[in-house]
């Protein structure tokens, strides 16, 4: 004979239990929802609860939480009765039920229970899921239950507090915020008073329960919070069955308020640097194309300048146009915080760029600086502007340390080389060198041995990181006399072996190799039709994307070159389109564009692994690219 706990909302269902498991011998309660039966549970001793899953106030599946998460009951056999099919029920698992129980025709429902029941009592359950295979669906029950969970869902993501309260004072229901609130968990408040739940006394509990037509908003005094408590009382047929709480934490109120205004203006300021940020990146796109004609052509007529007066006047207009690219590459920076972008690339060619921009400072301060780079140097995977960085921060070192040398002696070596794998940069000058002692600690944070106003010690710390996050490693050297910075980068293992092709995979190789030129601007178009032509390359070009898909459908190129950014059809479909109409063509296209910075162009770029050509880009580097490609059949940078 079983101590035996009956919780239903049916009256018929509590009858029929209580009759038939009274005439198999076992002593029966009955209740008639979930917080009646956490209510008997206190007062009464128990062998086994069997709880109807949706009932008023509170349901069987939330008194089964509350039995299970209670050291007291967390042993009592639990049964649940479900008028729901299994996949109907919600999170079956963590109701915590011992077993389930389908409601069906009586007389099957109570095989089904009493077998389960006499499992559980002996400790032998076989099967823990009885009668849903007999069900059907219930479409009310389960439009009810939706409803029910929506409701749930909605609570649960409520930032305040919610405690729904009987007219009586007694908590039915807490939702996560006032667990957090309150420092409790739902089974430490669910069927406890009000008064043991909140910190407050029984007066201001009878104030919050008094029938009102304007709902008091008590504060409370909790863990050094202040807690807004505001009643709302239940509307409809129940809305003498109690009334909802709301609590907020308004401790900080009056801070949050500041902190409001302050976001506000923050949001504001953020709204007027992002506007700023995209009129800028557009404006120095724009410059882009004509700075890369500029500096072309103008690198075109040094080549051909027929006196030294005509070839120095060429320079200066070279140097103001590399000037104006360094700040459309800065005016990049600043509208798009830029991430690392890494690319199989040429150290050579950062290292050239960034002598060339500190050549005009070098001159001032009376300081040479002699470079001397390896031939056939293979790439190397870094980002470039972050490489120009650790370049720039090397150079700008090595031209304060020889502020205080003879003449002379105000030599800068820049070297490149390839060892073991490995590539080698060197940076060299013949300042006084630094102590044996000190080496390690040039590249700590703050660290400087410049004097108190010439630096804030932070350039080699930056270096440090930038060359370390490649997989690279910098150390400190003495020349003697001097000082040398050596870092070493791993190769690109993907390009340094070269593609070998088949001649029937690269057709027209052998003395014109032809090239498609893809941009929407004609001084880029004329000035790489005058590079490559001169270079001996029949070239066809087109200033949209529609075109060049028909010249590609129509006959077939040795390498094709796409401007990323151009109306109607940008270089990113038109590459789609035209790897869909010959496969072959992938590996030898080669993009162009003025804007990397861009996250959705540096993933496009990663997937398909095609070189970039970044405007303003320098002829060398454009003849070499298509040089590559053509001989071998795959882009390299």
């Amino acid at each position: 004979m079983a101590r035996l706990l009956v919780a239903d909302n049916s009256p018929f269902y509590r009858k029929l239990l209580s009759d038939a498991l009274e005439e198999s011998g076992h002593r029966v309660r009955t209740v008639a929802d979930g917080l009646e039966a956490l209510q008997a549970l206190e007062s009464q001793d128990f062998d086994a609860a069997i709880l109807d899953l949706v009932m008023p106030r509170l349901s069987g599946a939330r008194a089964c939480r509350q039995i299970k998460g209670s050291p007291a009951t967390s042993d009592l056999p639990v049964i649940i009765l479900s008028g729901l099919r299994e996949d109907e029920i919600d999170d079956a698992e963590g109701i915590g039920a011992d077993a389930f129980v389908a409601k069906m025709q009586a007389e099957a429902m109570m095989a089904h229970l009493t077998a389960t029941l006499e499992e559980l009592l002996t400790g032998r359950l076989e099967d823990t899921h009885r009668g849903f295979d007999r069900m059907h669906r219930r479409e009310v029950v389960s439009e009810l239950l939706e409803e029910r969970r929506s409701r749930d869902a909605i609570l649960s993501s409520l930032s305040e507090g919610y405690l729904r309260v009987s007219r009586d004072g007694m908590v039915l229901e807490a939702n996560p915020a006032a667990s957090r609130m309150l420092c409790r968990k739902e089974h430490e408040m669910v069927n406890r008073n009000l008064e043991e739940v909140l910190p407050c006394s029984s007066d201001e509990v009878a104030l919050l329960l008094a029938h009102s037509d304007s709902p008091p908003t008590t504060r409370l005094q909790f863990g050094g919070a202040i807690i807004a408590v505001a009643r709302s009382r239940q509307e409809g047929e129940e809305s003498d069955s109690g009334l909802v709480l709301l609590l907020t934490d308004v401790t900080g109120e009056e801070r949050a308020e500041a902190e409001k205004v302050d976001l506000q203006a923050q949001v504001q300021n953020a709204e007027r640097l992002s506007a700023l940020g995209e009129i800028v990146a557009g404006v120095a796109h724009e410059l882009n194309n004509p700075l890369t004609g500029l500096l072309g052509y103008t690198e075109l007529l040094l080549k051909l300048a027929p006196d030294e007066r005509s070839r120095n006047r060429l320079k200066k207009l070279e140097h103001e146009a590399l000037r104006c690219r360094r700040i459309v590459e800065n005016l990049l920076c600043f509208a798009r915080k830029r991430q690392a972008y890494r690319r199989p690339q040429s150290l050579n060619n950062v290292v050239s760029r960034s002598v060339q921009a500190v050549e005009m400072a070098a001159a001032k301060a009376g300081v040479d600086i002699c470079t001397e780079l390896a031939p056939d140097l293979p790439p190397a995977l870094f980002d470039f502007g972050q490489m120009e960085q650790v370049l720039a921060n090397l150079l700008a070192n090595a031209l304060q340390s020889l502020a205080s040398v003879p003449p002379d002696r105000r030599l800068i070596f820049v070297r490149t080389g390839f060892q073991d794998g490995r590539l080698r940069l060197e940076v060299e000058d013949r300042g006084p060198g630094i102590a044996p002692a000190l080496r390690e600690r040039v590249f700590e944070p703050f660290y400087t041995t410049r004097r108190p106003e010439g630096g804030a010690g932070l350039g080699l710390a930056v270096t440090y990181g930038i060359v370390t996050e490649h997989g690279g490693r910098i150390i400190a050297e003495d020349a003697e006399p001097g000082a040398r910075i050596v870092v070493e980068l791993p190769a690109s293992s993907r390009d340094q072996v070269a593609v070998q092709v088949s001649d029937g995979e690269v057709s027209g190789t052998s003395l014109s190799p032809t090239v498609l030129l893809v941009d929407d601007e004609p001084v880029v178009l004329d000035l790489l039709e005058d590079l490559l032509s001169d270079a001996g390359f029949q070239v066809t070009r087109t200033d949209n994307g529609a075109q060049a898909l028909e010249l590609v459908v129509q006959r077939e190129f040795d390498a094709m070159l796409i401007d990323l950014k151009m109306p109607d059809m940008d270089g990113r479909q038109l590459y789609h389109e035209v790897c869909a109409r010959r496969p072959a063509m992938a590996s030898r296209i080669i993009f162009t564009t003025g804007d990397l910075d861009r996250p959705d162009l540096r993933m496009f770029l990663d997937e398909t692994g095609a070189v970039l050509l970044r405007k303003p880009f320098e002829l060398e580097q454009v003849a070499d690219t298509f040089q590559a490609i053509t001989r071998s059949g795959t882009a390299t940078a």
